[in-house]
C-alpha cells in the first residue's frame, strides 16, 4: 500500500518513541496536532503502527540466543507445527522465516547456556532431529535507529539501544502483568490499560517508572510493520577478524548514518553483528554489502545475507506465566505436540 509524505514523517518521528505526545510529535515534524493524530490513528488502525514495550531481559537474569538453522527434509512435513511450537514458547522472543544459507531463525531466552540446550533438546524429542544445520551466538547488545529512508528531517530520539546489565533485580507478579500488558493489551492510555489489567491508574504509573528505573522498561515504542511500506528486509551476519571497543563504536557509526539500516545487533559467537537492512529492491543489498566492505574490508571477514520472507513473532517479553519468569518452571514447550 502506499502512504503518503506526511505519513512517512511521523512514522520516522514516532517510531521510537510511542509515549510523546502529539504536540511534541507536531513541533518536532513542523505538522498541526490534528495532522499528527490524524495519522498516527489512522497508521495504527491499519496495522502498520504497533505500540510495543522496549524491555531489556538482561536485569531479570535472562539472555537471547539467536540460532540461524535450516531443517531436515523429514522435519518439513511438519514446519507448521515446528513454527507453531516457536511462536508460542515462552523461552522463544523472534522468529523468522528466511531466504539464504539458512531457512529459519529464533531468539530463544535463557538464564544459562544449559537451558538453550534443553530447548533444543525438547524441540528434537517432539520433531525428531530437527536441526540440518545451525549457528549460535548470544546477543551483547542492541540498537534500533530511526527509519532514516523515510525522511530527510533530525529527530532528536535517533537511535535507543539495549544491553547486557550487571545489576540484576526481581519482580512481583504486578510487574510481570505490566510487562505482560504492555506487550498483549489494545489499549490508547495509560488509564486504558489499568482498567484491562485491574490496577489502579496511581499503581501503574508507579510500576512503570520503577521498572524503567530497574533498566527493565526502557520506553515504549511502535514496531513498524514494513511489508505495507513497499519494501523488502535484510539481514547481514558480519564476522571480523577482531574485536575492539574502536570498531564497535565505527560499527555503531557507520550504521546510525545508513539510511538503509534499522538496527544493528552485537554477538558473542559465532558471528559479530547482524545488521538489519530495508530496502526498495533486493537489488540494493549488492550495493550496501559493498559499502560494507568499503569501510572495513581490512576487518571483515566475510558478510552472509539472508532475507526476511517474515517475522511470524516479535517479542520483548514473552513470558505468560510469572512462575516462568522466577525460575520454577524452566519446561521449554507448553503442553505437546501442536
Amino acid at each position: 500500500m502506499r502512504i503518503s509524505e506526511t505519513e512517512r514523517e511521523i512514522i520516522c518521528a514516532a517510531h521510537l518513541d510511542a509515549d510523546q505526545t502529539v504536540g511534541d510529535m507536531a513541533r518536532r515534524t513542523g505538522y498541526k496536532e490534528h495532522t499528527v493524530r490524524y495519522a498516527i490513528e489512522k497508521l495504527k488502525r491499519e496495522r502498520i503502527l504497533i505500540p510495543h514495550p522496549f524491555i531489556n531481559l538482561s536485569p531479570l537474569g535472562y539472555h537471547q540466543y539467536t540460532i540461524f538453522f535450516s531443517v531436515t527434509s523429514e522435519s518439513r512435513l511438519n514446519i507448521d507445527a515446528l513454527m507453531r511450537l516457536m511462536v508460542n514458547s515462552q523461552r522463544v522472543s523472534w522468529v523468522g522465516r528466511l531466504g539464504g544459507e539458512y531457512q529459519y531463525g529464533i531468539s530463544v531466552c535463557a538464564r544459562s547456556p544449559g537451558e538453550v540446550s534443553e530447548f533444543l533438546d525438547e524441540t528434537s524429542n517432539t520433531f525428531g532431529p530437527v536441526f540440518y544445520d545451525k549457528t549460535i551466538a548470544v546477543i551483547v547488545s542492541l540498537t534500533h535507529f530511526r527509519m532514516n529512508y523515510l525522511s530527510t528531517k533530525q529527530h532528536e530520539c535517533d537511535h535507543i539501544t539495549l544491553a547486557e546489565v550487571a545489576k540484576k533485580t526481581q519482580i512481583d507478579e504486578v510487574d510481570h502483568r505490566i510487562l505482560s500488558g504492555l506487550e498483549t493489551e489494545v489499549y490508547n492510555s495509560h488509564s486504558e490499560l489499568a482498567t484491562k489489567l485491574r490496577i489502579p491508574p496511581s499503581t501503574l504509573e508507579y510500576r512503570m517508572r520503577s521498572l524503567h528505573g530497574a533498566g527493565i522498561l526502557h520506553r515504549l515504542t511502535y514496531l513498524c510493520n514494513t511489508s505495507k511500506l513497499g519494501v523488502e528486509m535484510y539481514l547481514l551476519l558480519l564476522s571480523v577478524k577482531s574485536v575492539s571497543a574502536k570498531l564497535r563504536l565505527q560499527v555503531f557509526k557507520f550504521c546510525q548514518a545508513h539510511r538503509s539500516v534499522n538496527f544493528v545487533i552485537e554477538y558473542l559467537g559465532a558471528w559479530d553483528y547482524e545488521v538489519g537492512v530495508e530496502v526498495p529492491s533486493g537489488r540494493d543489498i549488492m550495493r550496501i554489502t559493498g559499502e560494507f566492505y568499503a569501510e572495513f574490508g581490512d576487518v571483515l571477514n566475510l558478510i552472509r545475507v539472508f532475507q526476511v520472507f517474515d517475522y511470524p513473532k516479535v517479542s520483548k517479553y514473552p513470558f505468560r506465566d510469572f512462575s516462568f519468569v522466577c525460575g520454577r518452571s524452566i519446561t521449554a514447550h507448553p503442553g505437546g505436540r501442536q
